[in-house]
């Protein structure tokens, strides 16, 4: 019986000496990808048809605008994702008339198109286009034109000294 217990003891002691180290497989988060819409986007456009009703550019954020007045808002998108070490990825290219983003969310991917217009609204913005493009090379890509609603403007310059 003492053998036994020895022996059961003994297994015992080399069990838990031989444990996993849990330390080598910490996770850590992506680094979280930035967005930045050129100035020219920069605003909340409105569509007059469509399953959403806009869009808003910030600074460093894009935005759907959904029907009901909810954004779903993309930099909010990007960090749950890299909290949970999920993965995420912005491409973006703009031009003074094109700009681009492709975000891929944890191997979702969402491509947008925007084209800037030669001539300016009332409010002196340029107009701009969401282009969606054709799934067939002989048809034309669909352009649906924003209506900027609430544009983020520059602050006006200081007025000029008085001197007395």
């Amino acid at each position: 019986m003492k053998k036994i217990l020895t022996l059961t003891l003994l297994m015992s002691l080399l069990f838990i000496s031989c444990s996993s180290d849990d330390d080598s497989d910490t996770l850590v988060p992506t680094v979280a990808a930035t967005i930045n819409p050129p100035t020219w986007t920069q605003g909340t456009w409105t569509l007059s048809s469509g399953s959403i009703k806009g869009f808003k550019f910030t600074k460093n954020d894009f935005c759907q605008v959904l029907k009901n007045d909810v954004e779903s808002c993309y930099i909010e998108l990007i960090t749950s994702h890299n909290k949970a070490y999920l993965i995420n990825e912005v491409e973006e290219s703009a031009t003074a008339e094109n700009y681009n983003i492709a975000i891929k969310l944890n191997n979702k991917s969402t491509k947008y198109h925007f084209r800037r217009g030669a001539d300016l609204d009332t409010l002196g913005n340029y107009h701009i286009y969401w282009v969606i493009p054709s799934k067939i090379p002989e048809v034309p890509d669909t352009e649906h034109e924003l209506i900027n609603t609430n544009p983020i403007l520059p602050p006006p310059p200081p007025p000029p000294a008085t001197f007395r």
